[in-house]
Order: C-alpha cells, then structure tokens, then sequence
C-alpha cells in the first residue's frame, strides 16, 4: 500500500526526527523489512512484535532485582493491555 503524498510529507519531514534516510540499516528495519528492505510490514507481524516487546519490558519491570511493583506502574500495564486486546 502506497503513502499518500500527505503521509510521505509527514514521515519525511525532518525537525520530527523521524526522517527516513536512505543507505543506513538498522536491526528494526532489517527485522521489519528484511536483509533488502523489500519485505512488507504486515499489521500481524507488528503486532506480534509489540506483544513480545510488552512482555519483554514488563519483565524487566518485574526483574528479580527490583523485587516489587510500583502500584502506578501496575496499572498503567493493567489499563495498557486492557485496552489493546
């Protein structure tokens, strides 16, 4: 699915930080993309990426050095996968 040309002004505009630059490679975008950058990105394979990135970050949250869970913290994780199921 092509950007239309009102997205492709809004990625590429550069005082977001977010401006997409050819020639340099990333370990995301290698993941997202593929080794030649012409794979698509399809919603399911995002979103598998963020339900493992959440349950990454939630463990870190909970490590065994921590010992404990701020109560905000618990219910920001609470409401936050409450409301992406």
């Amino acid at each position: 699915m092509d950007q239309s040309a009102m997205g492709k002004r809004h990625r590429d505009h550069s005082t977001t930080g977010s401006t997409l630059k050819p020639g340099r490679n990333s370990a995301l975008r290698h993941y997202f993309f593929g080794e030649k950058g012409d794979r698509k990105l399809t919603i399911k394979h995002f979103l598998e990426f963020q339900d493992r990135l959440l349950d990454e970050v939630m463990r870190l949250e909970v490590s065994v050095t921590t010992a404990f869970l701020y109560s905000s913290t618990f219910s920001y994780f609470i409401i936050w996968t409450g409301s992406n199921l």
